[in-house]
Protein backbone atom coordinates (compact mmCIF):
# COMPACT_ATOMS: atom_id res chain seq x y z
CA UNK A 1 0.00 0.00 0.00
CA UNK A 2 1.31 3.80 -0.83
CA UNK A 3 2.04 5.26 2.49
CA UNK A 4 2.11 9.39 2.63
CA UNK A 5 5.87 9.42 3.01
CA UNK A 6 6.37 7.48 -0.39
CA UNK A 7 3.37 9.63 -1.88
CA UNK A 8 5.77 12.70 -0.70
CA UNK A 9 9.06 11.17 -1.67
CA UNK A 10 7.38 10.80 -5.43
CA UNK A 11 6.37 14.00 -5.37
CA UNK A 12 10.05 15.39 -4.51
CA UNK A 13 8.42 18.22 -1.88
CA UNK A 14 8.38 18.47 1.87
CA UNK A 15 5.20 16.81 3.39
CA UNK A 16 4.31 17.04 7.27
CA UNK A 17 1.58 16.29 9.44
CA UNK A 18 -0.66 18.64 11.83
CA UNK A 19 1.72 19.99 14.06
CA UNK A 20 2.36 22.88 11.53
CA UNK A 21 -0.28 25.50 12.69
CA UNK A 22 -2.10 27.07 10.41
CA UNK A 23 -1.78 30.59 11.66
CA UNK A 24 2.12 31.23 12.55
CA UNK A 25 2.89 32.02 8.85
CA UNK A 26 -0.45 34.82 8.96
CA UNK A 27 1.07 36.06 12.41
CA UNK A 28 4.68 35.99 11.91
CA UNK A 29 5.38 35.49 8.47
CA UNK A 30 6.87 32.22 7.84
CA UNK A 31 9.75 31.00 6.65
CA UNK A 32 11.42 33.02 4.20
CA UNK A 33 14.63 33.01 2.31
CA UNK A 34 16.79 35.05 -0.77
CA UNK A 35 16.88 34.74 -4.51
CA UNK A 36 17.61 36.61 -7.19
CA UNK A 37 15.28 37.45 -10.22
CA UNK A 38 15.57 37.64 -13.77
CA UNK A 39 15.52 41.23 -14.89
CA UNK A 40 13.46 39.82 -18.07
CA UNK A 41 10.37 41.20 -16.59
CA UNK A 42 9.92 44.42 -16.49
CA UNK A 43 6.92 44.91 -13.32
CA UNK A 44 6.50 46.72 -10.32
CA UNK A 45 5.05 43.37 -9.16
CA UNK A 46 8.90 42.34 -9.01
CA UNK A 47 9.13 45.37 -5.90
CA UNK A 48 6.71 42.92 -3.53
CA UNK A 49 8.57 39.98 -4.37
CA UNK A 50 12.38 40.33 -2.70
CA UNK A 51 13.03 38.39 0.10
CA UNK A 52 9.35 36.13 -0.27
CA UNK A 53 10.39 32.81 -1.62
CA UNK A 54 9.36 30.21 1.32
CA UNK A 55 7.83 26.66 1.33
CA UNK A 56 4.12 27.32 0.74
CA UNK A 57 1.73 24.34 1.81
CA UNK A 58 -1.14 23.12 0.18
CA UNK A 59 -3.68 21.91 3.14
CA UNK A 60 -5.36 18.91 3.00
CA UNK A 61 -8.66 18.99 4.93
CA UNK A 62 -11.27 16.86 5.95
CA UNK A 63 -14.41 19.02 7.04
CA UNK A 64 -12.33 21.20 9.65
CA UNK A 65 -9.55 18.92 10.30
CA UNK A 66 -6.13 19.02 8.57
CA UNK A 67 -4.96 15.68 7.40
CA UNK A 68 -1.84 16.68 6.33
CA UNK A 69 -0.04 19.41 4.13
CA UNK A 70 2.49 19.86 0.91
CA UNK A 71 4.55 21.81 0.87
CA UNK A 72 6.28 23.84 -2.21
CA UNK A 73 9.25 26.15 -2.41
CA UNK A 74 7.23 29.28 -4.18
CA UNK A 75 7.56 33.16 -4.33
CA UNK A 76 4.50 34.82 -2.16
CA UNK A 77 3.07 37.64 -4.22
CA UNK A 78 2.66 39.98 -1.17
CA UNK A 79 -0.10 42.55 -1.60
CA UNK A 80 -3.27 43.90 0.45
CA UNK A 81 -6.08 43.05 -2.13
CA UNK A 82 -6.24 46.83 -2.36
CA UNK A 83 -2.93 47.23 -3.99
CA UNK A 84 -3.86 45.18 -6.94
CA UNK A 85 -4.95 46.01 -10.70
CA UNK A 86 -7.23 42.89 -11.17
CA UNK A 87 -4.90 41.93 -14.13
CA UNK A 88 -4.35 37.64 -14.16
CA UNK A 89 -2.78 37.44 -17.18
CA UNK A 90 0.50 38.91 -16.26
CA UNK A 91 1.43 36.07 -13.50
CA UNK A 92 2.73 33.17 -15.57
CA UNK A 93 5.45 35.78 -17.45
CA UNK A 94 6.54 36.55 -13.93
CA UNK A 95 6.99 33.59 -12.85
CA UNK A 96 8.66 32.47 -15.99
CA UNK A 97 11.11 35.56 -14.51
CA UNK A 98 12.07 33.61 -11.22
CA UNK A 99 14.95 31.11 -10.75
CA UNK A 100 14.34 27.34 -12.26
CA UNK A 101 14.07 26.54 -8.46
CA UNK A 102 11.19 28.13 -7.53
CA UNK A 103 8.15 25.51 -8.10
CA UNK A 104 5.40 28.26 -8.42
CA UNK A 105 4.18 31.61 -7.62
CA UNK A 106 1.52 31.97 -4.70
CA UNK A 107 -1.09 35.15 -4.85
CA UNK A 108 -3.19 34.48 -2.19
CA UNK A 109 -6.17 37.31 -2.02
CA UNK A 110 -6.41 38.17 -5.55
CA UNK A 111 -9.45 40.19 -6.78
CA UNK A 112 -11.71 38.29 -9.71
CA UNK A 113 -14.53 39.38 -11.06
CA UNK A 114 -16.51 36.36 -10.96
CA UNK A 115 -16.23 32.46 -10.35
CA UNK A 116 -13.25 31.27 -12.40
CA UNK A 117 -12.34 27.86 -13.00
CA UNK A 118 -10.22 25.93 -10.46
CA UNK A 119 -7.94 24.51 -12.34
CA UNK A 120 -7.00 25.99 -16.07
CA UNK A 121 -3.87 25.39 -18.08
CA UNK A 122 -2.05 28.39 -19.46
CA UNK A 123 0.81 26.46 -21.62
CA UNK A 124 3.56 25.27 -19.21
CA UNK A 125 2.20 26.99 -16.38
CA UNK A 126 -1.01 25.45 -14.37
CA UNK A 127 -2.89 27.72 -12.44
CA UNK A 128 -4.70 26.02 -9.26
CA UNK A 129 -7.64 28.24 -7.26
CA UNK A 130 -8.84 26.19 -4.97
CA UNK A 131 -10.54 28.97 -2.57
CA UNK A 132 -12.75 31.53 -4.17
CA UNK A 133 -14.28 33.70 -1.49
CA UNK A 134 -15.42 36.87 -0.37
CA UNK A 135 -13.29 39.11 1.56
CA UNK A 136 -15.82 41.38 4.14
CA UNK A 137 -13.95 44.88 4.92
CA UNK A 138 -15.32 47.56 7.30
CA UNK A 139 -14.38 51.56 5.92
CA UNK A 140 -13.53 53.39 9.13
CA UNK A 141 -14.79 56.97 8.76
CA UNK A 142 -17.21 59.27 9.83
CA UNK A 143 -18.71 58.19 13.19
CA UNK A 144 -19.40 55.15 14.94
CA UNK A 145 -22.92 55.72 15.41
CA UNK A 146 -23.36 56.71 11.57
CA UNK A 147 -21.76 53.73 11.09
CA UNK A 148 -23.87 51.38 13.79
CA UNK A 149 -26.85 53.06 12.11
CA UNK A 150 -26.56 50.91 9.15
CA UNK A 151 -27.15 47.82 11.05
CA UNK A 152 -30.87 45.99 11.29
CA UNK A 153 -32.69 47.01 14.85
CA UNK A 154 -32.29 44.16 16.66
CA UNK A 155 -28.85 43.51 15.69
CA UNK A 156 -28.50 47.33 17.37
CA UNK A 157 -30.24 46.44 20.64
CA UNK A 158 -28.63 42.68 21.06
CA UNK A 159 -25.03 44.20 20.38
CA UNK A 160 -25.71 46.79 23.28
CA UNK A 161 -27.40 44.01 25.45
CA UNK A 162 -24.46 42.24 25.52
CA UNK A 163 -21.91 45.17 26.22
CA UNK A 164 -23.66 46.09 28.74
CA UNK A 165 -24.23 42.77 30.16
CA UNK A 166 -20.65 42.16 30.72
CA UNK A 167 -20.13 45.37 31.82
CA UNK A 168 -22.37 44.45 34.44
CA UNK A 169 -20.49 41.61 35.07
CA UNK A 170 -16.67 43.36 35.26
CA UNK A 171 -18.26 45.91 38.13
CA UNK A 172 -19.19 48.77 35.44
CA UNK A 173 -16.63 49.16 32.77
CA UNK A 174 -15.06 46.74 29.88
CA UNK A 175 -11.66 46.33 30.56
CA UNK A 176 -9.94 46.06 27.20
CA UNK A 177 -6.02 46.03 26.62
CA UNK A 178 -4.26 47.45 23.69
CA UNK A 179 -0.92 45.91 22.54
CA UNK A 180 1.41 47.84 20.21
CA UNK A 181 4.67 48.65 21.37
CA UNK A 182 7.51 45.85 21.48
CA UNK A 183 8.00 45.84 25.16
CA UNK A 184 4.25 44.88 25.43
CA UNK A 185 4.41 41.96 23.40
CA UNK A 186 5.33 39.33 25.91
CA UNK A 187 2.86 39.75 27.76
CA UNK A 188 0.41 40.22 24.86
CA UNK A 189 1.18 36.47 23.91
CA UNK A 190 0.78 34.96 27.32
CA UNK A 191 -2.18 35.77 27.25
CA UNK A 192 -3.42 35.46 23.95
CA UNK A 193 -1.65 31.72 24.84
CA UNK A 194 -3.68 31.56 27.74
CA UNK A 195 -7.23 32.10 26.01
CA UNK A 196 -6.36 29.91 23.46
CA UNK A 197 -5.78 27.38 25.23
CA UNK A 198 -8.78 27.29 26.31
CA UNK A 199 -10.59 28.18 22.87
CA UNK A 200 -12.08 25.52 20.69
CA UNK A 201 -9.66 26.35 17.68
CA UNK A 202 -7.39 24.66 20.15
CA UNK A 203 -8.58 21.18 20.14
CA UNK A 204 -8.91 21.92 15.79
CA UNK A 205 -5.41 22.78 15.30
CA UNK A 206 -6.24 26.44 15.52
CA UNK A 207 -5.80 29.18 17.71
CA UNK A 208 -2.32 31.28 18.79
CA UNK A 209 0.55 30.00 17.58
CA UNK A 210 2.51 28.47 20.68
CA UNK A 211 6.30 28.61 19.71
CA UNK A 212 9.89 29.65 21.62
CA UNK A 213 10.11 32.27 18.42
CA UNK A 214 6.52 34.05 18.59
CA UNK A 215 7.41 36.79 20.93
CA UNK A 216 10.48 37.90 19.30
CA UNK A 217 8.46 37.90 15.83
CA UNK A 218 5.59 39.84 17.45
CA UNK A 219 7.98 42.34 18.97
CA UNK A 220 9.71 42.49 15.65
CA UNK A 221 6.58 43.38 14.21
CA UNK A 222 5.84 46.23 16.64
CA UNK A 223 9.01 47.74 15.67
CA UNK A 224 7.73 48.35 12.09
CA UNK A 225 4.17 49.25 13.66
CA UNK A 226 3.10 46.33 11.72
CA UNK A 227 0.75 45.09 14.47
CA UNK A 228 -1.80 45.53 17.14
CA UNK A 229 -3.02 43.34 19.85
CA UNK A 230 -6.04 43.32 22.00
CA UNK A 231 -6.99 41.51 25.49
CA UNK A 232 -10.22 41.65 26.64
CA UNK A 233 -10.05 40.63 30.90
CA UNK A 234 -12.88 39.63 33.50
CA UNK A 235 -10.96 41.06 36.20
CA UNK A 236 -7.07 39.73 36.04
CA UNK A 237 -8.15 36.74 33.57
CA UNK A 238 -7.83 37.03 29.93
CA UNK A 239 -11.15 35.95 28.76
CA UNK A 240 -10.86 37.13 24.73
CA UNK A 241 -8.04 38.12 22.05
CA UNK A 242 -7.90 39.79 18.82
CA UNK A 243 -4.42 40.36 16.96
CA UNK A 244 -4.05 41.97 13.51
CA UNK A 245 -1.43 42.95 11.32
CA UNK A 246 -1.27 46.84 10.41
CA UNK A 247 -0.18 48.54 7.40
CA UNK A 248 -0.73 52.08 5.94
CA UNK A 249 -4.03 52.65 8.04
CA UNK A 250 -5.44 49.38 7.07
CA UNK A 251 -6.02 46.29 9.83
CA UNK A 252 -6.08 42.79 8.56
CA UNK A 253 -5.64 39.37 8.45
CA UNK A 254 -7.16 39.09 12.42
CA UNK A 255 -6.84 36.19 14.03
CA UNK A 256 -8.89 35.93 17.46
CA UNK A 257 -10.44 33.68 19.80
CA UNK A 258 -12.32 33.48 23.50
CA UNK A 259 -12.58 31.55 26.51
CA UNK A 260 -15.35 28.88 26.11
CA UNK A 261 -16.33 29.50 29.88
CA UNK A 262 -17.08 32.31 29.16
CA UNK A 263 -19.73 31.99 25.89
CA UNK A 264 -22.49 32.81 27.15
CA UNK A 265 -20.95 36.55 27.77
CA UNK A 266 -20.77 36.99 23.74
CA UNK A 267 -16.82 37.69 24.95
CA UNK A 268 -15.69 37.75 21.03
CA UNK A 269 -18.80 40.04 20.07
CA UNK A 270 -18.01 42.36 22.85
CA UNK A 271 -14.53 43.11 22.41
CA UNK A 272 -14.79 43.42 18.16
CA UNK A 273 -17.96 45.63 19.03
CA UNK A 274 -16.14 47.49 21.24
CA UNK A 275 -12.87 47.71 19.21
CA UNK A 276 -14.85 49.29 16.24
CA UNK A 277 -16.52 52.02 17.95
CA UNK A 278 -12.55 52.76 19.79
CA UNK A 279 -11.14 52.45 16.18
CA UNK A 280 -13.91 55.08 14.70
CA UNK A 281 -13.01 57.58 17.77
CA UNK A 282 -9.55 57.55 17.17
CA UNK A 283 -9.48 58.64 13.53
CA UNK A 284 -6.53 56.83 12.99
CA UNK A 285 -7.31 53.97 10.77
CA UNK A 286 -9.14 53.90 7.29
CA UNK A 287 -10.04 49.92 6.89
CA UNK A 288 -10.45 46.75 8.83
CA UNK A 289 -9.86 43.85 6.48
CA UNK A 290 -11.99 40.95 8.20
CA UNK A 291 -9.95 38.48 6.08
CA UNK A 292 -12.07 35.45 3.67
CA UNK A 293 -15.09 33.73 4.85
CA UNK A 294 -18.25 34.01 5.78
CA UNK A 295 -18.70 33.85 9.46
CA UNK A 296 -21.66 36.39 10.79
CA UNK A 297 -18.88 38.46 12.81
CA UNK A 298 -17.11 38.78 9.24
CA UNK A 299 -20.61 39.75 7.26
CA UNK A 300 -22.13 41.55 9.94
CA UNK A 301 -19.68 44.13 11.15
CA UNK A 302 -18.98 44.75 7.69
CA UNK A 303 -19.93 47.59 5.11
CA UNK A 304 -18.16 46.29 1.97
CA UNK A 305 -17.10 42.77 0.08
CA UNK A 306 -15.00 42.29 -2.73
CA UNK A 307 -14.91 38.36 -4.50
CA UNK A 308 -11.30 37.07 -4.31
CA UNK A 309 -9.02 33.72 -4.92
CA UNK A 310 -5.93 32.01 -3.47
CA UNK A 311 -4.28 31.44 -6.44
CA UNK A 312 -1.25 29.40 -7.30
CA UNK A 313 0.98 29.15 -10.64
CA UNK A 314 2.56 26.09 -10.93
CA UNK A 315 5.05 25.07 -13.46
CA UNK A 316 3.37 22.60 -15.02
CA UNK A 317 5.10 19.16 -14.52
CA UNK A 318 3.72 15.28 -13.27
CA UNK A 319 4.25 16.07 -10.11
CA UNK A 320 2.97 19.47 -8.93
CA UNK A 321 -0.33 18.47 -11.40
CA UNK A 322 -0.63 15.03 -9.14
CA UNK A 323 -0.27 17.27 -5.94
CA UNK A 324 -3.17 19.56 -7.17
CA UNK A 325 -5.50 16.90 -8.22
CA UNK A 326 -4.98 15.05 -5.05
CA UNK A 327 -5.58 18.42 -3.31
CA UNK A 328 -9.00 18.42 -5.26
CA UNK A 329 -10.08 15.19 -4.53
CA UNK A 330 -9.63 15.41 -0.76
CA UNK A 331 -11.69 19.10 -1.14
CA UNK A 332 -14.55 16.90 -3.00
CA UNK A 333 -14.87 14.22 -0.30
CA UNK A 334 -14.72 16.96 2.34
CA UNK A 335 -17.52 18.80 0.57
CA UNK A 336 -18.94 15.65 -0.13
CA UNK A 337 -18.70 14.22 3.70
CA UNK A 338 -19.99 17.85 4.91
CA UNK A 339 -22.98 17.15 3.03
CA UNK A 340 -23.97 13.97 4.05
CA UNK A 341 -23.47 15.18 7.61
CA UNK A 342 -25.67 17.58 7.19
CA UNK A 343 -28.68 16.16 5.77
CA UNK A 344 -27.80 13.13 8.37
CA UNK A 345 -28.46 16.35 10.84
CA UNK A 346 -25.49 15.33 12.71
CA UNK A 347 -22.79 17.74 11.44
CA UNK A 348 -22.92 19.79 15.15
CA UNK A 349 -22.69 16.37 16.86
CA UNK A 350 -19.40 15.74 15.19
CA UNK A 351 -18.43 19.19 15.54
CA UNK A 352 -19.26 19.25 19.50
CA UNK A 353 -17.24 15.99 19.88
CA UNK A 354 -13.92 17.67 18.05
CA UNK A 355 -14.74 19.88 20.78
CA UNK A 356 -15.10 17.39 23.50
CA UNK A 357 -12.75 19.10 26.35
CA UNK A 358 -15.38 21.79 26.37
Amino acid sequence: MLQISDFAAWLSITISLPSYNTWSGIIAGGNRMQFAVKPSVATGALTNLAGQERLVPLQYFLSEMMLFEIRFPMVRYSAHFTQFDGELHRWPDLLDSLPGHIRGLWVPSHPIQGPIPVVTRLGHILRYAPQQFYRHYTEIGGSFEDYFSNFGASSRREFRRQASRYANLCGGEIPIREYRRPEEMEEFYRHARTVSARSYQETLDGGFPKSDTMVDCLRDLAQRDANRGYILFHGERPVAYHYLRHNNGILSEPVYGYDMEYRKWGVGAVLQFRLLEQWFAQGCYRMLDHGEGQDYHQVVFATGKVMCANLYFFRRTVRASAAVHLHRAVEATSRTTGRILQAMHIKDAVKKLLWHKY
